[in-house]
């Protein structure tokens, strides 16, 4: 065989191979897929509420609160309770409560996996805020102690600042006396 039509067999080769599926990668991460139908009932809600004014927001949360309260057994009350109580959106959010809820709803054996799902994913959102909040809490404190340490040291500062400049002033007026006083003995004869 020549070598001329070799090239051409070993280009085809070279395009075939470099045309083939390449093998999925295996995921070292064994991190669960939750998969919530689009047609959920409670997401459609949390969307809604989302979308509401301030004041249809607290006569929202007043409703749902009063519905809750008369059947605290029903996992779709409890739900739109923990949602109103959690949504980034809401004004009313309370998240010791909004957990709670969510612990009650992971615990139900009469909720259904999409909803299960749905509390286990704002449970982590909730619980995650919560813990932001605390530090950010946390941190405003420890910024307010340190300005009050600050404005501590400043008074300490300008009160050493006086103290220094009346030491000063009296210093002043002490050469001046040493001053006059020597003035005098040189002018006096002998």
């Amino acid at each position: 065989m020549k070598p001329i039509f070799i090239w051409p067999i070993l280009c085809g080769m070279l395009l075939a191979v470099g045309c083939a599926p390449v093998p999925p990668k295996a995921s070292h991460a064994s991190t669960p897929v939750i998969v919530v139908r689009a047609d959920n009932e409670i997401l459609a809600y949390a969307l809604r509420y989302g979308t509401l004014s301030a004041e249809e927001q607290r006569k929202e949360h007043a409703l749902v609160m009063q519905a809750y309260n008369s059947n605290k057994q029903d996992v779709t009350n409890r739900m739109k309770a923990a949602l109103v109580l959690s949504l980034p959106a809401s004004r009313q959010r309370d998240n010791a409560r909004a957990l709670a809820l969510l612990d009650e709803i992971q615990r139900d054996t009469a909720a259904d996996p999409d909803t299960k799902a749905v509390s286990s994913l704002l449970k982590e959102y909730v619980s995650e805020r919560q813990k932001l909040e605390e530090n950010a809490a946390k941190l405003g404190q420890k910024a307010a102690d340190e300005r009050k340490r600050m404005e501590v040291l400043q008074a300490r500062t300008d009160e050493l600042q006086q103290k220094a400049e009346s030491l000063q002033q009296k210093l002043d007026e002490l050469k001046n006396i040493e001053r006059t006083l020597t003035n005098r003995d040189q002018v006096k004869p002998k």
